[in-house]
């Protein structure tokens, strides 16, 4: 899912919810196990546990401050009941220099 576009400098929220036929699921963390740079790295410091928001309705978030300008890929994984989940999300980051050029790498799967 795309979550949008953002200015460098900016903190991003990266949210998620959990639930099931659309009744929250609340026993689970959901973890942001990678976020990929527009270079194609992977951040350090992943695997790590997403912050609840409203446990009652199975919402999380996570807090990232990007440094690259360019597309970001997130993977979220999941364990419920022995059985592993993987969500995608995906961001821009643009550049909010005032000559309005924007010069913007992709990250791409190696």
């Amino acid at each position: 899912m795309a979550m949008g576009s953002y200015d460098i400098g900016m903190t991003i929220k990266i949210p998620f919810q959990i639930t099931d036929g659309g009744i929250p699921i609340t026993d689970v963390i959901p973890k942001i196990d990678k976020i990929v740079t527009p270079s194609g790295k992977t951040v350090s410091g992943f695997p790590t546990n997403m912050i609840a928001t409203d446990i009652g309705s199975g919402t999380y978030e996570y807090e990232y401050k990007p440094r690259e300008v360019g597309d970001y890929i997130v993977i979220i994984t999941l364990d419920i009941d022995e059985n592993s989940y993987v969500s995608l999300e995906n961001f821009t980051v643009k550049s909010n220099n005032s000559s309005g050029v924007i010069s913007v790498p992709r990250a791409e799967h190696r």
